[in-house]
């Protein structure tokens, strides 16, 4: 069997289309922009970096920011640290 695995910048990619397409579907969120720079931000006191940001505005006109770090390893316990 064998299984292709992703890069990074294609689950990036993929990502950032669906997430889009999803978030537009909503009818109390729309995209206002995804930023090119992601890989810039870096979060408050730690050495993470963000693959992915995402600029939403709410029906009430308030601003959010929806951060995405990707990682193509694949193995969900990963997921599972990352969460705790």
């Amino acid at each position: 069997m064998v299984v292709n695995m992703l890069k990074e910048q294609e689950i990036i990619e993929k990502l950032e289309k669906s997430a889009t397409e999803i978030l537009n579907l909503s009818d109390f969120v729309k995209v206002v922009e995804v930023p090119s720079n992601a890989l810039e931000y870096r979060l408050l006191n730690s050495n993470k970096f963000i693959d992915l940001s995402i600029q939403v505005e709410t029906k009430e006109k308030e601003k959010y920011l929806i951060l995405f770090e990707v990682k193509s390893t694949g193995q969900p316990r990963y997921a599972r640290m990352r969460c705790s």
